[in-house]
Parts: C-alpha cells; sequence; structure tokens
C-alpha cells in the first residue's frame, strides 16, 4: 500500500470516528436531556396532585388538563379505568411512566410519549452520518492534495537514491514540499557530498599509495638489474647496490605497515583503552632521543594527577612519529619541548620544536595521507608520508583534535586536546 493511501485512510478513519463519537456522544445527552425533562413533567403532575386538597382523580385530571399525558386509574382488584388517552397506550414502546399509589391499594398511572424525542433523536443522528461521510469525502480530496507536492518529492529523492546506490553521484535537485522532505533533502545531499569526498580521497590515497609503492619498487629493480646484466661491476659498486635496495625494501615495508595502520585505525571498532599517564609513555620515548642525541635540550612540563582513559599502544606510536621527526628534521642540538596540561575539559599536549619547522604549512591545511607539506623533507629521509596522518587518527579515535602551527620556538608546534 502507498504513502498517500495509507495516510489518506488514517487521516479519514480518524476524522470519521471523531466525528461519530463526537455526535453520538452529543445525540446522548440530548435524548437523556428530552427523557429528563417528560420525566419532570410527569413528576410535576404527580406533586400537584400530592399537594391538592381535593380528589385525587379530580387532581390528576386538573394536572394533566391541556397536555399529552394520558391518565389511568387502577382499581384495588386491578380494574384499569383510562381517564385520558392522548399518549397512547402503557404498553406503547416510547412511552414513559410514572405511578403515584392511593389509599387501599389504587393507582393513578401517568405516562407521556417520548416518540417525538426518539424521532428527533434519529433524525440527527442521520444527519450526522451525513455530514461525516461529506467530511471524510472532502478529507480525502484535502489530504491527496496536500501530500501530492510532499509524495513527488519522496519519489524523486527515492529515484536519486536508486541513483546513488548505483554509483551516479551526481548533484541533487532542490526540492520543494515540507519541511521533512527538505530536511531529507538536505541530508541526502550532505550524504552524496560526503560519498564524493570519500571516493575522491579514495581516489588519491590508492594513486599515491601506488607512487610510494613503485618508487622503491623501480629502485630497487634497477640496481638487481645492474647487478645482473654488468660482468665488470666492482665489490664496492655491488656492495652499494645491494645496500640501496636493502634500504629501499626497508621503506617499503614501512609504507605497507603504515598502511595497514591506517586502515586499521579507520575502521569503527571499539578499541581496548585503560588508564594512562602520557608522562610515563612519552618517558621512554625522550630517553632514546637523548641517547641518541645527547646534545639536544628536552624538557617535559606536566600537570597530569588524573588517568587518561586511552589506547597507551597508540599514543606510543603517536610520539614515536613526534620524535621521529623531530630528530629527522631539526639540528641534533635544538630545544624541544613538551607540555601535558589536564584541566577539567581534558588534555592539552603541545610538542614544541625549534627546527626550520613546515614551509608549506599554512592555517587550515588538511592533513591527508602522503601529504608532504614541505618538499625540503625528502622521501630520502625514510618516511612513508603517512606519519601525521597516522597522529591524526590516532587522536581522533579518541575523539580529540590535532593541529599544526609555528612554535614559539621557531620551528613546528604539535597541538592535541584530548576531552575528559
Amino acid at each position: 500500500m502507498r504513502i498517500r493511501t495509507k495516510v489518506t485512510l488514517a487521516t479519514v478513519g480518524v476524522a470519521t470516528i471523531s466525528s461519530f463519537a463526537v455526535g453520538a456522544a452529543v445525540l446522548g445527552i440530548s435524548y437523556n436531556s428530552g427523557i429528563r425533562q417528560i420525566q419532570n413533567e410527569l413528576a410535576s403532575a404527580i406533586q400537584f396532585v400530592e399537594s391538592s386538597n381535593d380528589d385525587a382523580v379530580t387532581s390528576a385530571l386538573l394536572a394533566v388538563g391541556g397536555r399529552e399525558f394520558t391518565l389511568v386509574f387502577i382499581e384495588s382488584d386491578g380494574t384499569n379505568t383510562m381517564l385520558q388517552d392522548t399518549a397512547g397506550e402503557l404498553t406503547d414502546d416510547h412511552v414513559e411512566k410514572k405511578i403515584l399509589g392511593l389509599a387501599d391499594g389504587e393507582k393513578l398511572v401517568f405516562a407521556a410519549s417520548s416518540k417525538s424525542v426518539f424521532d428527533s433523536t434519529i433524525n440527527s443522528l442521520l444527519l450526522t452520518m451525513a455530514l461525516s461521510s461529506l467530511a471524510a469525502a472532502l478529507g480525502i480530496l484535502i489530504s491527496w492534495f496536500t501530500l501530492r507536492t510532499d509524495l513527488q518529492s519522496l519519489r524523486s529523492l527515492t529515484y536519486d537514491a536508486q541513483r546513488i546506490a548505483a554509483g551516479n553521484l551526481a548533484e541533487l535537485a532542490t526540492l520543494s514540499g515540507s519541511s521533512e522532505i527538505q530536511k531529507l533533502s538536505l541530508a541526502l545531499s550532505q550524504l552524496i557530498e560526503q560519498l564524493q569526498a570519500t571516493n575522491l580521497q579514495m581516489q588519491e590515497f590508492l594513486g599515491d599509495a601506488s607512487h610510494e609503492l613503485r618508487t622503491p619498487l623501480t629502485v630497487i629493480r634497477g640496481y638487481l638489474e645492474m647487478l645482473q646484466a654488468s660482468n665488470e661491476i666492482t665489490s664496492e659498486q655491488a656492495e652499494r647496490a645491494i645496500d640501496r635496495a636493502h634500504k629501499e625494501a626497508l621503506r617499503m615495508q614501512a609504507i605497507i605497515s603504515d598502511i595497514l595502520l591506517l586502515a586499521e585505525l579507520g575502521e569503527e571498532r571499539e578499541l581496548a583503552f585503560a588508564p594512562m599517564n602520557f608522562e610515563e609513555v612519552v618517558g621512554p620515548i625522550l630517553s632514546d632521543l637523548r641517547a641518541q642525541n645527547s646534545e639536544r635540550r628536552v624538557e617535559v612540563i606536566s600537570n597530569q594527577s588524573n588517568p587518561f582513559i586511552g589506547s597507551s599502544e597508540l599514543f606510543e606510536r603517536f610520539f614515536q612519529n613526534v620524535f621521529s621527526n623531530i630528530r629527522r628534521y631539526t639540528p641534533i642540538d635544538s630545544e624541544v619541548k613538551v607540555h601535558i596540561i589536564q584541566s577539567p575539559v581534558g588534555l592539552d599536549l603541545n610538542i614544541d620544536d625549534a627546527g626550520p619547522g613546515i614551509g608549506g604549512l599554512e592555517a587550515g591545511t588538511n592533513i591527508t595521507a602522503f601529504r608532504r607539506f614541505d618538499e625540503s623533507r625528502s622521501r630520502e629521509g625514510g618516511g612513508s608520508g603517512l606519519g601525521l596522518s597516522i597522529m591524526a587518527k590516532i587522536v581522533e579515535k579518541h575523539g580529540g583534535e590535532m593541529h599544526l602551527s609555528r612554535s614559539s620556538l621557531g620551528g613546528l608546534r604539535v597541538s592535541v586536546f584530548l576531552p575528559c
């Protein structure tokens, strides 16, 4: 069943049931009111007889005189005498009765017809049914035309969704209709934009990955072909070729390892988080940095008193990437400062170096895979081009944000905020 039919039937059903319910309630109240009025008139006649000093029969005839009442006198032996018959027989269906008991077992029966009340109620009921049917027909027409624009927009969105499922990410046309339809159209447009951006990033990633892997493979192949084709190569040249091929193989292995880690970080799955202290995580890595660059000045300032819930393994990789870049691209005697500042809202990690910084860095620049901000940081340094992307993904996995900026020491500042 189509949405238009469902909504129309539901609207008409609710309207019809409501109309009948209200009409029945009003008619019921009106009918009961009419019956009560007749009962009150009968009671008034009996009260007149009871308060009169005249003979009961005489007083009863005076009470019903000029009224459409039936008055019957019942003797003690059960004999009925019809004193007035204007409301019909006492056995009729639509007759209201009241009995006044007299002395010696005699009775006076006062009766009035309620047929006019019943007929009026039936006529009102028929009119209510007719008006409800007319209202239902109007409801069908109104709901049909009201929903037409929205349903046309829904059909258009359905067609667009089918095109998206088929791989066609063309832009959506602006749709008119209710606010819900417009919100749905906007959400679908945003989804298409995200899919297009993701598709573009994936294509760029695959292109960059293939290029990065092709470079070491080409170098390795070139040296192997040189060793294979040349009979006059010296042992020194052979050793240099093997060493160069080995370095490229290690670099290719690092690229593949980083690609796998980046893919793992992109998966929507729960990580094993546990309480951790950043000073304890960064301490061993700084010890390695001091051991490799004994002349380097390293300062750590931390006020972390409460543990942070996260993955110490991932943040160990984060700091390894940071200090690997510092070791690779800054002078061995340049200064490094690490600030770990805890606040009620989260943790701020700031790593500053006194190196040359990144020449191609601009405010708001996106960090993408294989992006090299400064071409002076060549592949000869051994990097895969994925270090910053991995760092950003690690921070993102913990619900935080990472930014790169100019350091107060003159080099690069890596700033991370991690919410509590």
